[in-house]
């Protein structure tokens, strides 16, 4: 998977990814997705859209980082 630039995240504001790159819409006001997928909204909206599958976009890229440096299962031999 591509590897994202990592940019700042403003003070009071959180950097969000939902898995289908949507965007989203908290407050009354909508939030289209950036070129690499994530949503800048406010902090307190965190909280309110990881019930719609959001998640941190730092947090995926802990994850994905994790699945590419993870070495291969070994393979245990069949008995039969």
């Amino acid at each position: 998977m591509a590897k994202t630039e990592k940019r700042g995240t403003p003070e009071g504001m959180a950097r969000l990814r939902h898995p289908g790159g949507a965007g989203c819409s908290f407050a009354g006001r909508e939030y289209r997705p950036e070129k690499d997928g994530s949503v800048l909204v406010p902090a307190e909206a965190a909280r309110h859209l990881a019930a719609h599958g959001f998640i941190a976009a730092e947090e995926e890229e802990e994850i994905e980082a994790g699945e590419e440096g993870r070495a291969p299962e070994p393979s245990v031999p069949r008995r039969g």
